[in-house]
């Protein structure tokens, strides 16, 4: 642990396995405390399954074995009312929220359903929207990544491939 984040908390939606998970254990292995948010069990109209909590408990354990004090929660980022007290939770135990890696999203297999295309637009969407604002709300300065390439720090926003 090089230490380079230890004044950090980060916020990684997404986070029971994937790229989140990777994402988790970056930033703990640089000392920031994290908080790891993931959605419990399936949701309708996702025609596979989602991180699990064991998962989710997994990454936590990974995390801490690295150096990080970790607060988990469960959440669906469609769910601005939950993302608020997930931020809630996390200003609470950490003090602060500087970084949201906005990964979480569903994906929906090609040749499917506008339904299940609509559910992952809509999951993605919202999920980005509704934990930036969560955070938002309740910092006047911190660093979003998204998992769709694109960067935000209050009142600026990038695309990653132009940066």
């Amino acid at each position: 642990m090089s230490g380079r984040l230890s004044d950090i908390t980060a916020v990684i939606t997404g986070s029971a396995r994937g790229l989140g998970r990777a994402c988790a254990l970056a930033f703990a292995r640089e000392g920031a405390d994290l908080t790891l948010v993931d959605v419990p069990g399936r949701l309708p109209g996702v025609p596979y399954p989602l991180g699990s909590e064991s998962q989710l408990r997994h990454t936590a354990d990974l995390c801490r074995t690295a150096g990080a004090a970790v607060l988990v929660r469960q959440a669906d980022v469609r769910d601005l009312t939950a993302l608020e007290s997930v931020v809630a939770d996390a200003t609470g135990r950490f003090g602060a929220v500087d970084v949201l890696v906005n990964n979480a999203g569903i994906a929906a297999p090609s040749g499917k359903a506008a339904h299940d295309i609509d559910v992952a637009v809509r999951g993605s969407f919202h999920g980005v929207l509704h934990t930036g604002n969560a955070v938002d709300t309740q910092f006047a300065d911190f660093f979003r990544i998204n998992s769709d390439d694109t960067f935000y720090r209050r009142d600026t926003f990038f695309f990653a491939p132009l940066i």
